[in-house]
């Protein structure tokens, strides 16, 4: 059984023909797409097998949870291990878990990804500390709306942007491989693809 891609055809065991008793299972690889939280700011790469089609756009056929481990470093204390070593003790309580997102993921079929040619940095100031080297701190009072490519510099305004058009195609691949211990000296295991098939994202039921 292969996760999220159904049995293994039959085709995929009959193309793997005669099995080395050294070869592994057969499993398979969903192409993937890419989906994002609700404020399009965090791209999510799902499986084809678990995307369905929900009016004009793409959503995970499961939700998605985005949490934060946040500590309060007040109720935490520093542990003298001797010598000039010291460690950090912060018990259970002092950590929080923020939930950021807990919905479905999405991305519109036919999708715009802006790109930032120029950035504004006026919003930002470098702050030296007396303990640690010079940090850049920024006021953000601004919001990026829409989806933007993953190397964007949120905390810094965009001065000049560039928009890219794409469309999701509604048909993925889907490769059934299977490994091979290969001998010699060293071994390996040799991955080799023994099967391809072609499917249609369905309508989300």
């Amino acid at each position: 059984m292969a996760v999220g891609a159904g049995p293994v055809p039959a085709a995929a065991i009959e193309a793997a023909g005669s099995r080395d008793p050294y070869a592994g299972d057969i499993y398979a690889e969903p192409q993937f797409y890419t989906l994002y939280a609700t404020d399009m700011r965090q791209a999510i790469n799902v499986p084809g097998t678990d995307v369905c089609i929900d009016g004009d756009q793409l959503r995970s056929k499961e939700q998605f949870t985005i949490t934060e481990t946040r500590t309060n470093f007040d109720k935490c204390w520093i542990r003298d291990l001797g010598g000039d070593r010291e460690k950090l003790i912060c018990p259970r309580e002092a950590e929080t878990q923020v939930v950021h997102f807990n919905h479905y993921l999405v991305s519109p079929l036919i999708y715009t990804v802006k790109t930032c040619l120029l950035y504004d940095k006026s919003n930002c100031y470098m702050k030296y500390a007396d303990d640690g080297p010079e940090r850049e701190m920024c006021r953000i009072d601004f919001q990026y709306e829409g989806i933007w490519a993953d190397d964007t510099m949120f905390h810094h305004k965009c001065a000049r942007s560039q928009n890219n058009t794409y469309q999701h195609s509604l048909r993925y691949t889907v490769r059934w491989f299977m490994e091979i211990l290969q001998r010699g000296e060293p071994e390996r295991l040799r991955r080799r693809e023994v099967y391809k098939e072609t499917r249609s994202v369905p309508r989300c039921s």
